[in-house]
């Protein structure tokens, strides 16, 4: 039997939601791992991302320019470039950490770039 939950604590807007059957956590993380890996291939691949920024050591809005994306999508990907300890940011203003510059480079002569 499913269980009912209230989507509000509010009497006026409470409404009765059915929690489904099982949990979908592990497809969550799945999926979210999938995107993780595509926003790291495509900033590697397609953007050379990491050569640009440790060539212009932009901000925010000057990255969502330079690369044609918007400030949500680049906002994701600096969050987790920065949880991979691929950049660092000074005052707003991102660059690369030395594991970007070694191995994230075009220029480097161990870069790992497919």
């Amino acid at each position: 039997m499913k269980k009912l939950i209230f989507s509000s604590n509010n009497e006026k807007n409470r409404v009765l939601k059915l929690l489904p059957e099982t949990d979908p956590s592990d497809l969550l993380r799945l999926r979210d791992g999938i995107y993780a890996a595509d926003l790291l291939v495509t900033a590697i691949s397609h953007l050379d991302f990491f050569s640009e920024v440790n060539k212009h050591h932009l901000d925010i809005e000057g990255i969502c320019k330079y690369f044609s994306i918007d400030k949500r999508c680049t906002d994701v990907m600096l969050t987790y470039y920065l949880s991979l300890g691929l950049i660092s940011t000074d005052n707003g203003v991102y660059s690369t950490t030395t594991k970007a510059n070694e191995f994230l480079l075009s220029t480097s002569n161990r870069n790992l770039i497919p």
